[in-house]
């Protein structure tokens, strides 16, 4: 066998366990193609009349209908009215229709004399967008009442939650009423008849329940919205749109976006309702394939996610389009299918042992929603054995228990997440604590170290008195400078760790601060500064005066360290795009290529620099310091031709603050290296 290659048996198995999680999927998808495709046979040539008789308030027209499919939508009532292609409907028929013509219906009234003349005929579902209600006048014509989606609400002589119109039945005799339904969203013909006295209440309860969903649906997503966005939690954000795309669907679907707004009408109640339906299924692959982790646990079926995520975006962009009503069944079959392949990928990994709380509560959550999926199965399959209107309080009663059980695994959620901020706010003070204590010892050393360093500076110096040109005495100079500079620069490094807090950031005048440092270089040497300040005196920067200083500081004693004597080192100024930037030059050695970037590394030495006295921390804390300041470094070198290291810093914006005088500023001004200035001195 080839070294890497799993056996036949292993490999088969392995196939298989990834094919376990979409068994369950696919035996709900052939459930639910079933209940989609599923037709009833028509069974009498023609229906029985509605007989209105009793104290029923309200009487189903379930039974007692015949149907016509309109498939251009062209056919008008008198030519409906005289066909014979009605087709009986049988009592247990229940049909969900995607149709791009129009559909018949046709029943017969009669009413016994002791019942009421005005009726009132409610059709759902609510979002049919053209229905045309054709009631005989007498004399042989037929009064025509437009309602549907198309129309707003607030133009409707009855405007209700669902479509309403009055139907007169002045006469005891047989009444037959026509309805043509149109709509590019789904058609189901669910019609009664009420007592005008009678459907108020039921109509204001069913309004209640769905307006109070709908509340509960906008303050979670507001909710999860906003710990989402706090908490930079994708997960909450995916849920949020999830929950979104829900009550977005429940609104165009239960009618009640028309009552919100009763002036919408037009397209609008079918692109919204689409947009949910898309949105939905996007936002439900995204939230799953969080919460589960399927790129580290299951990373085959995240690529299906995300693909099935993919396919869901590409029909938000076909809503508007006449293709629509054919890619919205797919949609509807998919959303399940997900579902229960998540639910069971979350099982599998309880099994394993390795998913965190998350994992349970969503599989909590989300098995009412699987139980409402087979009632909604059921009822396409056996539709005379399960009622309609109680599928959907299942589903109103699955959505408050999701939201529920989800609403409990938020607040455990930030309550965990508080903790592990408690946490990790204790483990920073005590860090910052310790970096505090760390950086004052630090402080104290140094300054200690000053009173010793000046004492022997001052011997030296009365050596020199008399024992002028002794060679001991300046090494021993150069020595004290150099742990001067040493001493200088761990400060400036220590004070980076927490500039954030120590930074005392002001309007800082650049010009004669690098006059003055420029100023205080001087040494038997002699080294030509040729100053270029194109700019006016009046450049103001916002820093901490004295980390600006061990920058500057930093860039001029490395020019003058590295340049030959006599040798001119070039400082240039100039200001443009709302910053200053400060270019020092000299005509060094140079760095090599490949040592460019490693320049600016803690502690690190060119090997051309080793004969030449340095910490190795000059150029870090210069980009340091820049960074702490917004601004940036930039270098520009060539071997053996000199450095040119350019410090760019934004400018100070203060309208109110006036402008000083120009700054006198000679040309060129001859200045000798005299060692390292204290840095603090700006």
């Amino acid at each position: 066998m080839a070294p890497g290659r799993s056996p036949p048996g292993r490999r088969s198995g392995s196939a298989t366990a990834w094919a376990l999680p979409f068994l369950p999927a696919l035996l709900l998808a052939v459930l639910l193609g079933t209940a989609f495709c599923h037709r009833t046979a028509a069974a009498e040539d023609a229906p029985p009349p509605l007989v209105l008789a009793g104290e029923a308030p309200s009487f189903a027209l379930r039974g007692h209908l015949a149907r016509l499919d309109d498939t251009d939508g062209l056919r008008g009532i008198g030519d409906v009215a005289h066909s014979n292609a009605f087709r009986v409907r049988p009592p247990d028929a229940d049909e969900r229709n995607y149709t791009s013509g129009a559909i018949w219906y046709r029943f017969t009234v009669v009413r016994t004399p002791e019942m009421p003349a005005e009726w009132l005929l409610t059709i759902g579902e609510p979002f049919i967008e053209d229905i045309r209600i054709f009631t005989p006048t007498g004399d042989g014509g037929f009064r025509e009442t437009r309602l549907g989606r198309l129309i707003p609400n607030d133009r409707l002589p009855l405007a209700s939650r669902q479509h309403v119109a009055r139907i007169d039945l002045a006469q005891t005799t047989p009444t037959t009423v026509y309805v043509r339904l149109a709509s590019r969203n789904e058609i189901q013909f669910m019609a009664q008849l009420w007592r005008p006295e009678t459907v108020l209440f039921p109509e204001a309860r069913l309004s209640m329940i769905l307006g109070m969903l709908l509340s509960i649906s906008i303050a979670i997503v507001a909710v999860y919205l906003m710990f989402g966005i706090w908490l930079r939690d994708a997960t909450m954000l995916a849920y949020a749109f999830y929950v979104a795309t829900i009550a977005l669907m429940s609104a165009c679907h239960t009618g009640t976006l028309a009552l919100l707004f009763p002036a919408m009408g037009g397209n609008s109640n079918h692109l919204l309702s689409g947009f949910g339906v898309a949105g939905n299924l996007a936002a439900l692959t995204v939230m799953w394939d969080r919460v589960l982790d399927l790129r580290t646990m299951f990373p085959r079926i995240h690529r299906l996610y995300r693909f099935v995520c993919a396919i869901a975006l590409l029909f938000l962009f076909a809503v508007p389009t006449p293709w629509f009503p054919a890619l919205i069944q797919p949609s509807f079959l998919i959303t399940p299918v997900v579902t229960l392949t998540s639910l069971t990928l979350a099982i599998i990994r309880l099994r394993r042992g390795n998913s965190g709380y998350l994992v349970k509560y969503y599989i909590l959550a989300f098995a009412p929603f699987l139980v409402f999926s087979l009632f909604h199965a059921a009822e396409a399959l056996f539709p005379s054995q399960v009622d309609i209107l109680s599928v959907r309080y299942i589903g109103n009663a699955a959505m408050l228990t999701h939201i529920t059980i989800l609403c409990v695994a938020l607040g455990h959620r930030i309550a965990l997440i508080q903790q592990g901020r408690l946490r990790a706010d204790a483990e920073v003070s005590a860090t910052r604590a310790a970096m505090h204590a760390h950086n004052n010892f630090v402080s104290m050393l140094s300054h200690q170290l000053r009173t010793p360093m000046a004492i022997i500076l001052t011997s030296v110096g009365l050596l020199e008195l008399d024992q002028p040109g002794n060679p001991r005495t300046a090494r021993i100079r150069g020595a004290v400078r150099q742990m001067r500079d040493l001493t200088t620069d761990i400060l400036a490094d220590a004070r980076m760790t927490e500039a954030a807090e120590t930074m005392a950031v002001e309007p800082i005048e650049l010009l004669p601060v690098l006059v003055s440092l420029l100023e205080g270089r001087r040494d038997g040497a002699a080294r030509v500064f040729r100053q270029n300040f194109d700019v006016a005196a009046g450049v103001i920067v916002d820093g901490d005066r004295t980390l600006l200083g061990v920058m500057f500081a930093n860039l001029i004693d490395n020019a003058i360290k590295y340049s030959p004597p006599g040798s001119e080192i070039r400082i240039d100024v100039t200001c443009a795009h709302g910053a200053v930037a400060v270019t020092i030059a000299d005509d060094g050695p140079g760095i090599a290529p490949g040592e460019a970037d490693r320049v600016f590394e803690r502690f690190y030495r060119s090997p051309a620099a080793s004969s030449y006295p340095g910490t190795g921390l000059g150029l870090y804390l210069v980009r340091q310091i820049a960074h702490r300041h917004d601004g940036s470094v930039s270098l520009a070198s060539e071997p053996a031709r000199g450095t040119a290291l350019t410090v760019t810093l934004p400018l100070h914006r203060d309208p109110q603050k006036p402008k000083p005088a120009r700054l006198h500023r000679p040309h060129l001004i001859p200045r000798f290296y005299r060692g390292t200035s204290d840095a603090t001195s700006l």
